[in-house]
């Protein structure tokens, strides 16, 4: 099965839905998922056509497992692992200067390229079962210092982020928030009921409202 991002929309075409489908494995973001990320997060005024991307893994599968092992590996035989960093930084960078509210609503899984993706979002709804890994240091792979740079500057002197990243060890969505690296855990056997109401009762805010305190508060 090939390995793509979905895109659908909903509560009246204002919510750009955002799917990584890639169910093989587990999410993982693939060089393809990445071209097709960019394509999508490039279009021409996204900001006007809606008021909130969200970013999820395909139903309700997990989040992403992180960067696609096959490509990881097809790379590191040709010594061309920059490739995978060049197109994710190309990603995150137009995450980053998206000017509209970005949500991941993450299940299961978040690790590695997935977990820094989900860091560049606004707000983060997760599921209480999800495990979530920054496992660089374990792969031998060196994170791109703007993605720390990044990471460390929207959570300074995060205890917990500095050691994860140095052991890459498996932390729990309490952990996350505990330490404030996430916004809201849900329990698992109504998920989806809780993240679609909150998504609901955050789009009856006033547009214009809304819009003023995303300026403010994000930007």
């Amino acid at each position: 099965m090939p390995s793509n991002v979905i895109n659908s929309t909903n509560i009246e075409n204002n919510i750009l839905n955002i799917e990584f489908k890639n169910i093989r494995n587990n999410n993982a973001l693939s060089l393809l998922m990445l071209d097709d990320l960019l394509t999508i997060l490039s279009r021409k005024n996204l900001n006007k056509k809606y008021q909130v991307i969200v970013f999820k893994g395909y139903g309700n599968s997990p989040f992403s497992a992180g960067a696609d092992l096959n490509d990881i590996k097809m790379l590191k035989k040709t010594n061309n692992i920059e490739i995978y960093h060049k197109k994710l930084n190309a990603v995150l960078n137009k995450l980053r200067k998206l000017n509209i509210i970005t949500v991941s609503v993450i299940n299961d899984f978040c690790i590695g390229a997935g977990f820094i993706f989900s860091m560049y979002t606004d707000i983060s709804i997760v599921n209480d079962n999800c495990i979530f890994s920054i496992p660089a240091s374990k792969l031998n792979i060196k994170l791109p210092k703007s993605q720390l740079d990044y990471i460390f500057n929207k959570f300074p002197k995060n205890k917990l982020l500095k050691e994860v990243i140095l052991t890459g060890r498996k932390f729990t969505a309490y952990e996350a928030l505990n330490f404030h690296l996430i916004n809201i855990v849900y329990q698992n056997k109504n998920f989806k009921k809780k993240y679609l109401d909150f998504l609901s009762n955050f789009m009856k805010n006033d547009e214009k409202i809304r819009g003023y305190y995303f300026k403010k508060l994000y930007h």
